[in-house]
């Protein structure tokens, strides 16, 4: 690369630029930060004439990431210099912070998955290379300065924000992630060599995971925020475009979050353990007891809870058609105890649950009281709210379990 000739286009460049740029922006002006860029890419043409008669951008190339890449061929590549000679102040440093990036083979870097839910204290290992982290302990990022931004959106905008979401998520899951090869090439409209497809997927596999046995430990509300990749290099997350961020579909978004238990992290970390080591099949049907359970969290009325819940409950205790209520109520009685006082409670709430659901179902409302079996009436909320952790004990039973119970041995039998 001709660094003498960058570095003296970049110096021309950047005196245009500073001197151009007013010290402040009025009202009446486009945006400062807009005005900026404008200039840039305005300043830098002969900045990308000259990197395109360079050799290291013969072949145009795409900076790789976890879930895809970005480009960085001169049209993009002029106004990051430019930008990152006046942020240094100075052409040199800026053409360095150049050749670093072009010179990248192998980098390191950090998968992010933020929520809502849960907020711990301090940063804590949860699962092999996954940590458990408060969001303010993340390190800096474009992602994190713009989720820390108190967001109040114009009309008609902030209809369609619940008031927990105006606020940064507090907690956040964190995984490294090698990158390699730090650059990828466009040849014949495709890319070589292959994307980090499978990689990604992985990842926000094990991400939703760790998710649902957060939810589980509690029981608890745990709703996903914004999730992002960033390389821990700070020169290197320089060079990529812009602040991609995902989000993870929420098809119930509550207003607040209700709070229906402590989460219990070393919990979690034990429940996602063991739910990795489980087979496909039982592991799918572990995944849709823990995604209904999370579903009664967010859901208001009580009925509609026990209809998750009902679900969440035949997805692992039912294995053979009719008297599901008198199974599921037994099995969830004989997984969640060894006390016959609590097993007869626990039975006769997962009953009344059942109530509550088919009461729904059938008449499309539900009272605001039930009969408990030897308990009298109770407040549908309350019985529901006991049948939430019930329930949970009964998914964390299950999977410790590991493998698919023996009904008959366990219904006859005096041990669990």
């Amino acid at each position: 690369m001709n660094t003498v000739a960058l570095t003296s286009e970049v110096g021309s460049a950047l005196a245009k630029l500073t001197s151009r740029l007013p010290a402040a922006a009025k009202a009446d002006e486009v945006h400062f930060e807009l005005r900026e860029a404008m200039l840039e890419r305005e300043l830098s043409q002969d900045i990308q004439t000259l990197l395109s008669a360079q050799h290291e951008f013969a072949t145009p190339r795409l900076i790789s990431a976890l879930s895809g890449a970005t480009g960085f061929q001169p049209y993009f590549v002029a106004p990051m210099l430019l930008r990152e000679a006046r942020r240094r102040q100075s052409p040199e440093a800026a053409v360095a912070w150049l050749q670093k990036v072009l010179s990248t083979e192998r980098a390191e870097g950090i998968a992010i998955e933020t929520f809502w839910g849960f907020t711990p204290t301090v940063s804590e290992a949860f699962h092999d290379d996954v940590q458990l982290v408060p969001f303010t302990s993340l390190p800096p990022s474009r992602q994190k300065e713009a989720l820390l931004e108190l967001r109040l959106d114009p009309w008609p905008g902030r209809l369609a924000t619940p008031p927990f979401a105006c606020q940064a998520p507090p907690a956040a899951l964190v995984r490294p992630a090698i990158i390699q090869p730090f650059f990828r090439t466009i040849v014949d409209d495709s890319l070589s060599p292959p994307d980090n497809g499978a990689a990604y997927a992985a990842y926000n596999e094990l991400f939703g995971d760790a998710r649902l046995c957060l939810a589980t430990s509690g029981p608890a509300a745990i709703v996903p925020g914004p999730a992002w990749f960033q390389y821990t290099d700070p020169d290197l997350e320089l060079a990529q475009l812009g602040q991609d961020m995902y989000l993870t579909h929420q098809e119930i978004t509550p207003l607040t979050i209700q709070d229906f238990g402590q989460v219990d992290p070393a919990r979690a970390a034990t429940l996602l353990r063991l739910l990795v080591g489980l087979n496909d099949k039982w592991k799918n049907r572990a995944r849709t007891a823990m995604q209904r359970l999370g579903l009664a969290c967010l859901r208001r009325g009580p009925a509609d809870r026990a209809l998750e819940l009902a679900i969440a409950l035949e997805s692992l205790l039912v294995d053979s058609p009719g008297e599901h209520t008198f199974k599921i109520a037994l099995r969830a009685a004989l997984l969640t105890s060894t006390e016959l006082e609590s097993r007869r409670r626990h039975r006769a709430i997962i009953e009344a649950m059942y109530q509550i659901r088919s009461s729904l179902m059938h008449s499309g409302h539900s009272s605001d009281t039930c009969k408990v079996r030897a308990y009298g009436n109770r407040q549908t909320t309350e019985i529901v709210s006991e049948a939430l952790k019930i329930t949970a004990m009964v998914i964390q039973g299950i999977v410790g379990l590991g493998v698919h119970p023996d009904w008959c041995s366990l219904e006859l039998s005096n041990l669990v």
